[in-house]
């Protein structure tokens, strides 16, 4: 959003200083990830700005020196750079986002024994179930930097084990004890498929990879894998997710990969949970159900998980 001009999209970063003084960070994924982009604004914020000038040994130059360039453009290029702005100008247009702040932190799921990330996953899937009536395939971005150059991985969320908790929420005839323990289950299988998809044994990002490779030698045919249900369903998002942890950014963006999906950019800090929403114009109504849904949804989840018997909580 905003204003078009103000930054290089060539550029892997652009800060963007506003005229109150706020700065903002746009980043070009090809290059990078979320997680080095927050990693530096941590460390920027981390230390006075003589600190940083001791710690890198910075000495004064004196005012910095400037020269004018000048771009010489002819009719196409201006008509390109005219193309270009209208078609930002254009999907900005098309593009709703909204802020949803709410009081819980993530000291609220490790008192009542589940995973951070997963209590929000759950809560995410039981929103979209009731502003929607449907669950769909959803992505969380899993950072591979454990790896010499690794960038992240696709995890699918929706596992059989949240299928059957929201199967659970569904039923009127199923009990919160049992409700609970199926929670319990699907945070169980969400923790281990992050942990695999850390370990490098999901293959999405890879199986994408050849398909790009394929279009690219010209070899895509009806007989493609790409083209078989399972490969269309699991890549028609309908949320798209991904979270950070650091408390130094007010707003981190996460955009919609389909014209259905809502954009869900997510900080579960210890004081509060932050999320960022974006979605095309045309389904924006489903967005704000979603939102409006969400703080009862993890209400719920956390009110099963008090009420579960002792002996259910992990120790």
């Amino acid at each position: 959003a905003g204003d078009s001009g103000n930054r290089w999209f060539d550029k892997a970063l652009s800060f963007v200083v506003f005229p109150n003084g706020r700065a903002g960070l746009q980043g070009e994924h090809c290059r990078l990830d979320g997680t080095t982009i927050t990693e530096l604004i941590d460390s920027m914020t981390s230390a006075t700005d003589s600190e940083h000038e001791r710690a890198a040994g910075a000495e004064a130059q004196g005012a910095p020196r400037w020269q004018r360039l000048d771009f010489d453009l002819d009719d196409g290029l201006r008509a390109d750079i005219q193309r270009a702005k209208t078609s930002f100008d254009e999907f900005a247009e098309q593009t709703v986002g909204r802020l949803v702040e709410l009081a819980v932190g993530s000291g609220l799921p490790k008192e009542l024994g589940i995973s951070p990330d997963a209590f929000c996953q759950l809560g995410f899937q039981l929103a979209h179930q009731r502003a929607k009536g449907r669950l769909g395939a959803t992505y969380e971005s899993i950072s591979m930097r454990r790896y010499h150059h690794g960038r992240t991985e696709a995890m699918r969320v929706v596992t059989p084990q949240i299928v059957r908790f929201i199967d659970a929420m569904q039923d009127d005839g199923c009990s919160d004890a049992d409700r609970a323990t199926l929670a319990r289950a699907a945070a169980a299988a969400h923790v281990r498929r992050a942990k695999a998809c850390q370990a490098g044994d999901a293959p999405e990002q890879l199986i994408w990879e050849l398909q790009l490779i394929e279009k690219r030698q010209g070899l895509d045919s009806d007989l493609s894998i790409y083209r078989s249900p399972g490969w269309l369903i699991i890549r028609d998002d309908f949320l798209s997710t991904s979270s950070s942890p650091t408390s130094n950014a007010v707003i981190l963006g996460f955009g919609a990969t389909s014209g259905h999906c809502i954009g869900v950019s997510y900080q579960i800090l210890p004081d509060r949970f932050t999320l960022y929403l974006s979605t095309p114009a045309a389904v924006a109504d489903g967005m704000d159900r979603f939102a409006d849904e969400l703080p009862r949804a993890l209400d719920d989840l956390a009110t099963l998980l008090r009420r579960a018997p002792d002996e259910e909580r992990p120790s």
